[in-house]
């Protein structure tokens, strides 16, 4: 009986174990194999009637969502993987939760209500912002990041189609944070850091140019225009006009390759935002997006590392599809965002294919998965056509 008793405990253990492995190494593993294997096979987006709704709808619930979508972790080892799932491990709840891809959901979400002057969209939309903000209009959770400050974009559109002062207040709460971290001209990534990213650009440039027209104060345009030009100077290439990822602050020698997809896209929408408002680096501006035309793929998409991989990466390619749209309205019409990304939007509207977050210079995720960032510039993206 005795001996029983430890068979049937060993099995026990043993089954659990087992379940472990699947949940936290087997299953994410293979569900990301058969998304990547089998999109391709889906029903094209732009076969469906209303593909747009259909996105916004998803959009709209992945923004109500508890979830994280945005790969942030590695897909790695077990022992890896069961100590993050046991909270020992990886960014926390809160990093990943109050970041610029749930930033650019709420703010893309926000211009194609503008876009479509949709006033019931709106609304809910404030609804979902409301949960991020105190009634005083300083944010509900705590702004330690350069990376945080899109939220600032949805709360310009917010209070420009309601005239609810709680709005105007965060972005100025927003605009005050960065003035916090600027030194030398240079609103800096991350305090204490020896090394600018050319992710500053893209989080604080969009932001700084609209906070122009709320709080009619032109000293933040000029901010921006600090951020461009340093960037110009020392981490732009001078053939290309592709941007580096970093910038070492003690000796400006450029850091890290030029083309990592999603940071020439920091850079571009930042740029881009810039140069349609003031009229100025316009020749800085086309020259990338003429780089940027040469490293399109056959399929007329852009990867993570363009024009030395060849894997689609949703989030460059939504970047720099709204860049170049900003730059020449209507460089891609409705038609074409949605013949030429067919193969990437499944059937619920959601955008697959997007790089996890970065975990540094030179140290750049190898899992793609499904990003709230990415949904966010498709909609930024669908917010900047006509027809």
């Amino acid at each position: 009986m005795k001996k029983n008793k430890w068979i049937i405990g060993f099995l026990v253990i043993s089954l659990i174990c087992n379940l472990i492995v699947l949940k936290v190494d087997i299953i994410p593993f293979m569900m990301l194999r058969f998304e990547i294997k089998h999109s391709k096979n889906q029903p094209k987006i732009s076969n469906i009637k209303s593909p747009e709704k259909i996105i916004l709808n998803r959009s709209l619930e992945m923004a109500n969502s508890n979830t994280i979508f945005t790969v942030f972790d590695e897909q790695s080892s077990f022992s890896e993987s069961f100590l993050r799932m046991l909270g020992h491990g990886g960014r926390d709840d809160l990093f990943k939760r109050y970041n610029y891809p749930r930033a650019y959901l709420i703010s893309g979400l926000t211009d194609y209500a503008k876009s479509e002057k949709d006033t019931v969209l709106m609304l809910k939309i404030a609804k979902i912002f409301d949960k991020y903000i105190n009634d005083d209009g300083s944010p509900s959770f705590v702004l330690d990041k350069v990376d945080q400050v899109p939220f600032g974009i949805a709360a310009i559109n917010l209070f420009k189609y309601t005239n609810n002062i709680k709005y105007e207040k965060f972005a100025k709460y927003i605009y005050n944070y960065i003035k916090s971290l600027e030194h030398n001209n240079i609103v800096l990534y991350r305090n204490n850091s020896n090394v600018q990213l050319n992710d500053v650009v893209g989080m604080i440039c969009p932001f700084l140019v609209r906070y122009e027209e709320i709080s009619k104060d032109r000293k933040s345009l000029l901010l921006c225009l600090k951020q461009l030009q340093f960037y110009n100077t020392y981490g732009v290439d001078k053939e290309t006009f592709l941007p580096c990822h970093g910038i070492n602050l003690k000796t400006n020698i450029k850091v890290g390759p030029t083309n990592w997809g999603r940071g020439i896209g920091w850079y571009l929408i930042g740029l881009s935002e810039y140069v349609k408002k003031e009229g100025r680096l316009t020749s800085q501006l086309n020259g990338l997006i003429n780089s940027l035309e040469m490293l399109k793929t056959d399929d007329l998409v852009w990867t993570q590392f363009p024009g030395s991989d060849t894997k689609f990466d949703a989030s460059s390619t939504t970047m720099f599809m709204y860049g170049i749209n900003l730059s020449k309205p209507d460089a891609y019409s409705k038609q074409d965002v949605f013949k030429i990304l067919n193969n990437y939007i499944k059937e619920d509207g959601t955008i697959i294919s997007t790089s996890g977050d970065t975990h540094g210079i030179n140290n750049y995720s190898q899992t793609f998965g499904e990003s709230e960032l990415s949904q966010g510039m498709l909609l930024m993206l669908l917010s900047t056509t006509t027809k």
